[in-house]
């Protein structure tokens, strides 16, 4: 005799079918099951389900690179999870929600989130619920560049996922914490660190295996492809190529169809082995396929894929090519910190819902709208070069974001310390560091109360000057150049001396802040083509 089952019950083990369809890579059939099942939970108004079901259609656009759509279902499953009274489901849901934003680049909103989540969880005696909390926290240290203080966090995610037994989380988590391992050795290697980049770039490599062996039997694909795709990628940092092929014709091999987001991560991937193997034009072709992701609205990966692009142009002798794709790439690291700002203000509203919290979204749009009162939200740390005590670049953004908003006359300076790579290797990186330490306080001694001096990253730096047309900024760079040059360099270096080269735009010479300082940074690339050790603030390169 057969049961007839209830529609609850019925819908129950559909959310479950749902949840193991996303766990095996089958993303799309997953979706489309959790979204049919909610649409029944809402008629029947049976809220647990339709909570659940909430939770599984964010996560599966989350994946997608369905950003904006992964981000209201993950806030309604913890509206819903909230009225239930299930902090457990909550903590789920917010960390869902934490993920979504740092993936979006809104980080500090991700971090709050995030321990929002981790508090919620530790209320409770659900492991799954403190796990995904623990990991989220991770992720989001992770991807702001702080993966040491990720490290904790996955870790006891780890734990907790192993005395649960629960495989598919195990599996991701392990994934995660060799993303971690891996971004502290590429720390080590910029701070010259040699043995401890390769010292934690292999544990990456150990993590995600091991997650890979979890993984695998389980059928989670997802998790495979980032796995081989990460230890492709950390493969090639090693020079151990042919690991690295081996990693891609593994994931070549994987059954059912990659989903948006997950090839462009492999085309990206796929690009930067084919880099390092001196294949430049396949590699240009792949890269400009990770491109796409720009239509998900992941501007991070953009900006990234961009960048390496514009690499493997100027390595394939394209240099044209590489320049425009250079000016596009800073203008979309001025976008990132502008979407930012909005976006904040945009989800404001979303997570609050008393009258006070109203009046704090309120605030969160009026920021958006005067970058002036989120600076004073901004620490000090947030906004300083921990070396050389200037303004950094994310200083800079928000600087250019406010002069977008303001129509502020103003000019730019990009200036590139002449053969650094010269002193560093003759003299050691210490020596190297402090050479940037005084041309800091050197740029603070020329600029005006007014400018804002940024060391923008390695050796460059740039200057702000607010109010400025393009005879001031001659005369300030003029300035610049000779107190760098007869600066009696002594004291620091044995022998030799330094000297910068200068790029200067001016606000009337390009439609957007973005645009005058790609223009700077191509008239920097000129003053170093033509010699060094000189200003040039004329010229633009050629239109078509």
């Amino acid at each position: 005799m057969s049961t007839v089952k209830s529609p609850e019950t019925v819908c129950a083990s559909g959310l479950d079918e749902a949840w193991r369809l996303s766990w095996t890579g089958q993303l799309e059939a997953a979706l489309s099951l959790a979204t049919k099942l909610c649409a029944e939970a809402t008629q029947r108004q049976d809220a647990p389900l339709r909570a659940g079901c909430s939770l599984l259609i964010g996560e599966c656009c989350l994946h997608l690179g369905r950003f904006e759509e992964a981000l209201d279902h993950a806030q309604a499953a913890a509206h819903h999870f909230g009225a239930l009274g299930d902090a457990a489901g909550q903590a789920r849901a917010r960390a869902l929600c934490a993920w979504v934003l740092v993936t979006t680049a809104d980080s500090e909103a991700a971090l709050d989130e995030a321990l929002a989540a981790l508090d919620l969880a530790k209320t409770t005696a659900d492991a799954v619920a403190q796990a995904s909390a623990l990991d989220a926290v991770g992720i989001v240290y992770w991807l702001i560049g702080q993966p040491a203080k990720a490290l904790t966090f996955f870790e006891d995610a780890i734990r907790l996922a192993q005395n649960a037994g629960d495989l598919v989380k195990l599996g991701r988590y392990l994934v995660n914490l060799g993303g971690a391992q891996a971004q502290i050795g590429l720390q080590a290697q910029a701070q010259g660190d040699h043995a401890a980049f390769e010292h934690w770039t292999r544990l990456g490599i150990e993590s995600a295996t091991n997650g890979l062996a979890i993984a695998g039997p389980g059928g989670d694909t997802w998790a495979i492809r980032i796995a081989l795709c990460n230890m492709a990628e950390q493969h090639c940092r090693l020079g151990d190529f042919e690991a690295a092929l081996r990693c891609l014709e593994e994931h070549d091999g994987l059954a059912g169809a990659l989903d948006r987001r997950a090839a462009v991560h492999y085309q990206f991937t796929h690009g930067i082995v084919l880099a390092s193997l001196g294949r430049y034009e396949e590699a240009i072709a792949r890269f400009q396929e990770s491109l796409s992701a720009e239509r998900d609205g992941d501007i991070e990966q953009t900006v990234t894929s961009l960048l390496q692009l514009s690499q493997a142009y100027e390595a394939a002798g394209r240099f044209a090519e590489a320049l425009t794709t250079y000016k596009q790439y800073h203008s979309w690291q001025v976008k990132l910190a502008e979407e930012a700002v909005q976006r904040r203000a945009k989800y404001a509203a979303l997570r609050f819902e008393n009258e006070k919290l109203k009046a704090l979204a309120a605030a969160e749009q009026h920021r958006a709208q005067n970058l002036e009162t989120v600076n004073q939200d901004l620490t000090r740390a947030m906004l300083e070069d921990d070396l050389t005590k200037l303004s950094n670049r994310r200083h800079l953004e928000a600087a250019l974001f406010e002069l977008l908003v303001s129509g502020e006359h103003y000019a730019i300076a990009m200036l590139d310390v002449d053969n650094f790579k010269q002193i560093n290797d003759a003299f050691s990186h210490a020596v190297g560091d402090a050479v940037l330490r005084q041309i800091g306080a050197l740029l603070r001694l020329c600029c005006r109360e007014q400018d804002l001096a940024v060391r923008y990253g390695g050796e460059e730096f740039t200057i702000l000057m607010r109010g400025a047309d393009a005879a001031v900024a001659r005369k300030i760079c003029d300035r610049v150049k000779t107190l760098i040059e007869d600066f009696d360099w002594r004291a620091l270096l044995p022998e030799g001396s330094v000297t910068v080269s200068i790029g200067t735009a001016a606000w009337a010479e390009a439609s957007s802040p973005s645009n005058v300082l790609a223009l700077a940074d191509w008239r920097l690339y000129r003053a170093k083509a033509e010699g060094r050790n000189r200003v040039v603030d004329t010229g633009g390169p050629a239109r078509s």
